[in-house]
């Protein structure tokens, strides 16, 4: 019996090592990047903070407990009865849309393909059925996936606000690579990046109130939402983020899914929209 036991023990050992070591999981920070990451204001003892104290969950609940009352104490009418109404333009195509023309497409969750000022921009993408390690996770809203890889143009500037499966999605950032010419993240991410075979020079890191130039006058400020990190078991080892987008004409807000409802805030010529 103690034979079997330790035999099951070895292959649970095995099959656990195996999976998480899938690429999917990424990498955490270490070396040189992870010098870097101390020198940060917000990396305090171990780990990323908010800059206000905030809980995870609520105060009498755990990871555990939520995933059993998911099981076996459903709530109702979590889900769209029917798939979101949706018009799919074909972004493709070379021409089948006018690079010059400003706009904004709202791809599910916090993914956003934005043209401003000449410039195609890729924000948190997830182009995957589900939003979590496991295929039978977190599975998306029909009528949000409408879009694949495939159906991108040339991206100038990919933006991932965290590592959250439902904001950086391998398969997605896969394939998306020879697509890409830019990416900008928070601190740490840019591990998973590398560790995904995308060029280190491609990619841009960058901590809270840090303000990027780009050509065309292209500003991207990195700057901070209340949130928090993590793929797996290690928490808030890489940065959280939210981003403004600026241009001569328009100024984009898009924060990062601080665990709040969606924020997008357009301004132009002194005019807000917000949703």
């Amino acid at each position: 019996m103690l034979l079997i036991l330790l035999l099951a023990f070895a292959c649970l050992t095995v099959t656990a090592c195996a999976i998480l070591n899938q690429a999917k999981f990424g990498k955490s920070p270490e070396g040189d990047r992870l010098e870097r990451i101390k020198c940060s204001p917000h990396y305090v003892d171990g780990e990323f903070k908010n800059q206000i104290p905030t809980f995870t969950l609520v105060e009498d609940q755990s990871t555990f407990k939520i995933i059993l009352n998911g099981w076996f104490f459903p709530k109702e009418r979590l889900r769209p009865e029917k798939p979101l109404p949706t018009v799919r333009l074909d972004l493709s195509e070379p021409n089948a849309i006018d690079r010059n023309q400003d706009m904004l497409i709202w791809l599910g969750h916090s993914s956003f393909f934005i043209q401003l000022g000449g410039k195609r921009l890729l924000v948190d993408p997830v182009f995957s059925d589900h939003g979590a390690p496991f295929s039978f996770l977190n599975k998306i809203f029909p009528g949000t996936d409408i879009y694949n890889s495939e159906d991108m143009p040339e991206i100038d500037y990919l933006l991932i606000s965290h590592d959250h499966w439902d904001h950086l999605d391998y398969p997605t950032i896969t394939a998306l690579e020879q697509k890409v010419k830019t990416v900008t993240c928070p601190l740490g991410v840019d591990a998973d990046f590398e560790y995904w075979d995308y060029p280190r020079e491609k990619v841009h890191e960058a901590d809270w109130n840090t303000t990027l130039r780009f050509e065309n006058g292209l500003i991207i400020s990195v700057v901070p939402a209340r949130h928090y990190s993590g793929r797996l078991f290690t928490k808030n080892k890489t940065l959280w983020a939210g981003f403004v987008i600026e241009t001569p004409e328009y100024r984009v807000f898009l924060n990062g899914d601080e665990g709040t409802a969606l924020t997008l805030q357009i301004s132009h010529n002194h005019s807000a929209h917000s949703t």
